[in-house]
């Protein structure tokens, strides 16, 4: 393709077209960023293709028009230009134009660094300020009833019952228990499962630098004895994945992220949930907790797996304000005795 740049050759190429630098800065932080975090980049910098030609040189670029462009996205569609998925009615949501617009600032600030480009025509651009969103935790009741239809589910063939209720039961605790990213519970693998007197812990590979990370997470005895359960259902497969697939074309099949959500979203059908219950909600639901609960914003930091304790404060210490009135109540000192 005309728009693939060999980076040895960057140096002898004095100006690139924005198709070329999109490729070239993409190519270099393939062996830095996991396959997700440069797919959400390629989409990302995808609305600068969107609105200029992927011809224009990068050195005709300018803050005005990239100004111009930062407004586009307020009026966008959602999946506008997305090759499989048809334009949906509504408009991106404020958190998904700040990650647009940082993720395009990298972008240009690695011309600079490459030297490619004296300045960046972004630096300067602001992001819009992020909205104050009430906390994204699935709920302690929904988490109730999600176990009790996971303890309940037959699927589509009786047959198959028991596997389902121990293999749902057992992904709900998990991930409740040791607030992993779902890339972390479809990686974990049955050696890595160390039993102790109080729980488990495991080894899970999870999005970072380098293409994931490994860290140790830890669980309760409820979740490894669910874990245990499952595995007594698994059926025969020739890798060491924990979660797979129960019938069909999909028996044995380590499961995927999207599978897990799919499992989620038909569990949450039958419990009538309404509120959040996706894979990353119990983060955040374990995180409140655990706050809750007395643990200190770096301890519930490392337990997440941050490298930053900011991101964890940011994220996931957050309240409403009936629960800070609550919390202020029961630390506040002047208040009768």
């Amino acid at each position: 393709s005309d728009t693939l740049v060999n980076l040895s050759n960057l140096e002898s190429l004095p100006v690139l077209t924005l198709s070329q630098a999109i490729e070239a800065y993409l190519t270099s932080q393939s062996r830095l960023l996991s396959p997700a975090s440069i797919k959400m980049y390629r989409q990302s910098t995808g609305f600068l293709l969107k609105t200029f030609d992927g011809d224009q040189l990068i050195e005709d670029l300018d803050k005005y028009q990239l100004i111009k462009w930062r407004d586009s996205l307020f009026t966008a569609r959602r999946f506008q230009g997305h090759p499989y998925i048809k334009n949906q009615d509504g408009r991106l949501s404020v958190h998904t134009i700040r990650r647009i617009i940082a993720d395009c600032k990298a972008f240009f600030a690695w011309l600079v660094t490459v030297g490619l480009l004296e300045s960046s025509p972004l630096a300067g651009v602001q992001k819009p300020k992020a909205p104050e969103n009430a906390p994204k935790a699935i709920s302690v009741e929904d988490f109730e009833k999600l176990l009790a239809v996971a303890g309940q589910y037959r699927g589509n063939k009786y047959n198959f019952a028991v596997a389902y209720q121990t293999r749902n039961t057992a992904i709900v605790l998990t991930l409740a228990s040791t607030a992993c990213r779902v890339g972390g519970l479809c990686s974990m693998r049955v050696p890595l499962l160390e039993l102790t007197d109080t729980g488990a812990q495991i080894d899970v590979q999870e999005k970072g630098r380098g293409g994931g990370t490994t860290r140790t997470v830890y669980m309760s005895d409820t979740a490894a004895l669910a874990i245990l359960e499952w595995l007594d259902q698994r059926p025969a497969c020739a890798h060491d994945y924990i979660f797979t697939g129960i019938e069909g074309k999909s028996a044995g099949i380590a499961m995927s992220p999207q599978a897990v959500r799919q499992m989620l979203n038909r569990l949450a059908n039958r419990a009538g949930i309404e509120g959040k219950f996706n894979p990353h909600a119990f983060r955040h639901a374990a995180a409140r907790e655990w706050l809750r609960n007395g643990a200190d914003l770096q301890t519930v930091s490392q337990l997440l797996g941050h490298s930053d304790i900011r991101v964890t404060a940011k994220f996931y210490a957050r309240w409403t304000q009936t629960e800070l009135r609550d919390r202020h109540e029961m630390v506040d000192y002047t208040k009768s005795k």
